[in-house]
């Protein structure tokens, strides 16, 4: 079908390159992130060219402001079943900016029709993606994947190869890690609940998957014990549907850690830019305390951190899968690390 529509794609020779789209259509946090740094890689490597995001419109707060890109383009998925002439004007506008060249920049190993069919649609010179499943059908330049497991911001820059353009570092940023007046509110917020905001240790024992969520009794123990060896405030994070985790993980901590207060995205942000230091498990908060600076501490209980880690001197994961020993022991090492003694400072991301 893809081939009678648009026609089969050609591997053309990349040209003068002025105008851009880069394609991210999912909705999770973690993934928006992981973006950051090809974006950053493009406008390096094209300071003179047109760049726009095309994103979930929900996570726009992730990237409003960010310094690599023209302009963002907010996309909704059932814009197409439920606002069909809405999702017609937003094509025909993006067929009007004459883009040379779509990056589709999904998952490398889970093909995406929606992204793929918008990359097609938009009738650019040429599209990159990754090569998965019917991506030849769609792409002039579908980019293999790695024979093994590389992490995932590495095999993004990938992406970068048809253009010959180098990688501009592999960090994450968010502009809302800068949010002072956020930041603000959040320490106002802290301070009525009696919270020491100048030692803060947050903890997230929550995640999108169950599979992925390390034990609430050890979370609490951990709590109590890094306050001890940190001289730390623990408060324990959570999302929609995850209180009554939270609090399970407050009252194993005898009640030494807090419960957080309810966040929206950029309130999130706000508390992990604050925080001296961060426990999480592997989600999409993971990746959005590395973007805010924090020092970060990753649990992995079902997923490969050689994947879905970060290098740097702020972060370590610690891999349970298959673990005999005693875990909590293996987290409070990975703690030691990275987290700051005290008297020690931390520096804001950005």
């Amino acid at each position: 079908m893809a081939l009678l529509v648009f026609g089969k794609p050609r591997r053309r020779p990349v040209q003068r390159v002025e105008r851009v789209l880069v394609i991210r259509t999912d909705e999770r946090v973690g993934n928006v992130l992981l973006t950051i740094p090809l974006l950053r890689a493009l406008r390096r490597g094209l300071p003179g060219a047109r760049i726009v995001f095309l994103h979930a419109a929900s996570k726009r707060d992730l990237v409003e402001g960010l310094p690599y890109v023209d302009r963002l383009e907010p996309f909704e998925k059932r814009d197409f079943f439920r606002r069909p002439r809405r999702f017609l004007a937003q094509l025909s506008r993006l067929r009007r900016e004459r883009f040379d060249v779509v990056i589709e920049a999904g998952h490398y190993h889970a093909f995406s029709l929606t992204a793929a069919l918008l990359a097609r649609a938009v009738r650019p010179r040429l599209v990159i993606g990754h090569d998965r499943g019917p991506a030849r059908h769609f792409f002039d330049h579908p980019v293999p994947p790695p024979a093994n497991v590389v992490q995932d911001v590495a095999v993004k820059l990938s992406l970068l190869s048809p253009l010959g353009i180098p990688e501009a570092g592999r960090e994450l940023e968010t502009p809302l890690a800068r949010d002072e007046a956020a930041r603000q509110r959040m320490r106002e917020l802290l301070a009525a609940q009696g919270i020491d905001v100048d030692r803060l240790l947050v903890l997230n024992p929550g995640a999108r998957m169950a599979i992925r969520r390390w034990d609430a009794a050890r979370y609490g123990e951990l709590a109590v014990r890094l306050a001890e060896r940190f001289a730390l405030v623990p408060v324990i994070l959570w999302g929609p549907g995850e209180e009554a985790l939270a609090r399970a993980v407050v009252e194993a901590s005898g009640g030494r850690a807090h419960l957080a207060p309810p966040t929206n995205l950029c309130e999130l942000a706000a508390l992990l830019s604050l925080a001296r230091a961060f426990v999480t498990n592997d989600t999409g908060p993971m990746h959005l305390g590395v973007a805010c600076g924090v020092p970060t501490v990753a649990v992995f209980l079902a997923t490969d951190p050689e994947r879905w880690g970060h290098p740097g001197a702020r972060f370590v994961a610690v891999d349970l899968r298959g673990c005999e020993g005693d875990e909590v022991e293996a987290v409070l090492r990975a703690a030691d690390q990275v987290f700051p003694r005290t008297g020690e400072g931390r520096e804001l991301a950005g």
